[in-house]
């Protein structure tokens, strides 16, 4: 849908673009897209990343509406210029965050956080 504006306004026509800047902009002139962490090296990107971070935030995705035994399916981490989804159903080794996550230097925001580090202490110990 590229060609469907982001920001829409009823009276956009009369809001001037440097007051409102975001008016009738397309969302990939707003945002860039997310990267997609399903392998070592994009992992390791992502660690250099948050790793230089004051704050980061952080959100999972588990499949526990109707799944046995549920478990985490997607990882979404954001810094104030990227946006991480993390595939730990590929990735094999997810230990290499376990230093992000210890750090206290670095803040971390979560939605929802009780549900999500249950789900993350039972998943990735």
């Amino acid at each position: 849908m590229d060609s469907y504006p982001y920001c829409v306004s009823p009276i956009s026509h009369r809001l001037s673009p440097i007051a409102y800047p975001l008016y009738n902009r397309r969302m990939s002139e707003i945002f860039s897209p997310p990267v997609w962490v399903a392998t070592d090296s994009t992992l390791q990107t992502l660690i250099n990343d948050l790793a230089n971070q004051p704050r980061i935030a952080v959100d999972t995705e588990s499949n526990s509406l109707h799944a046995y035994r549920e478990q985490v399916c997607l990882t979404q981490f954001s810094t104030p210029e990227t946006d991480y989804l993390v595939d730990p159903l590929v990735l094999a080794d997810l230990d290499a965050l376990a230093p992000i996550f210890a750090n206290p230097r670095i803040e971390k925001i979560f939605h929802a956080a009780e549900y999500d580090l249950v789900c993350m202490r039972r998943d990735f110990g």
